[in-house]
């Protein structure tokens, strides 16, 4: 494998990598969310999420 095809293997894996962490965090995100209003804590009002 040339130097630039491992360059273009290492970009995507980065790429794929960071929008699967983004999606994680906004699904973690929305679960807090939820949570919050089903069980309003003062973490939730700190948070800003009520």
């Amino acid at each position: 494998m040339s130097n630039r095809t491992m360059i273009k293997v290492v970009a995507i894996a980065s790429v794929l990598l960071l929008a699967g962490c983004a999606e994680t965090a906004a699904m973690l995100d929305a679960t807090a969310n939820q949570m919050c209003q089903q069980n309003p804590t003062p973490d939730c009002y700190d948070q800003g999420r009520l």
